[in-house]
C-alpha cells in the first residue's frame, strides 16, 4: 500500500460510484464498490495515531477486503463502460504516477506512455466525471 495515497474516508470515490450505479449487471461493479470502500477505510485508519504499522484489526480487515475484491475483480471481464472505467482506476492506483502530487516528478511520470494510455481509456469510459484519473484523487478534501 502507498501511504502517500490521498484517498480518505470523505467520499473520494463518490463520482465513479455514481457513474457505475447504472451498470449493476457488470460483474466488476460490486467488486469495485467493495474495493473502493475498503481502500477508503484503510487509508482513513492509516492516518490515526497508534496505527502507523497498519496493524489494528480494523486495518487488517480493510486490507483483506480490498485485496479479496481486487483479486476477484481482475479475473473478470467488464461488460460496461463503467466497468472498464472502474478497472482503469484500479490500474491507475497500481501503475499510475507515484510521486507527490504537484511535483515535477509526478508530471514527468504522468507523461509516460502507460499513464497516457490509462488516461485515454479513462476519458473514453468515465462519462466525464473528471478530466483525467489524477483529478479523481487530487480533489480529495
Amino acid at each position: 500500500m502507498n501511504a502517500m495515497n490521498p484517498i480518505s474516508g470523505n467520499g473520494i470515490f463518490s463520482p465513479i460510484l455514481s457513474l457505475i450505479s447504472d451498470a449493476e449487471d457488470d460483474p466488476i461493479v460490486p467488486l469495485y464498490r467493495e474495493w473502493a470502500k475498503a481502500r477508503e477505510e484503510f487509508f482513513a485508519l492509516a492516518d490515526l495515531p497508534g496505527n502507523e504499522d497498519w496493524d489494528w484489526p480494523e486495518s487488517v480487515d480493510a486490507d483483506a477486503r480490498e485485496n479479496a475484491a481486487f483479486w476477484k475483480m481482475i479475473e473478470l471481464t467488464p461488460t460496461s463502460l463503467a466497468g472498464i472505467a472502474a478497472l482503469t482506476h484500479v490500474l491507475w492506483t497500481l501503475d499510475g504516477p507515484t510521486a507527490i502530487e504537484g511535483s515535477s516528478d509526478r508530471k514527468e511520470e504522468a507523461n509516460h506512455p502507460n499513464c497516457k494510455i490509462m488516461r485515454a481509456i479513462w476519458r473514453a469510459t468515465s462519462g466525464g466525471i473528471a478530466a483525467n484519473i489524477d483529478e479523481l484523487e487530487s480533489n480529495a478534501p
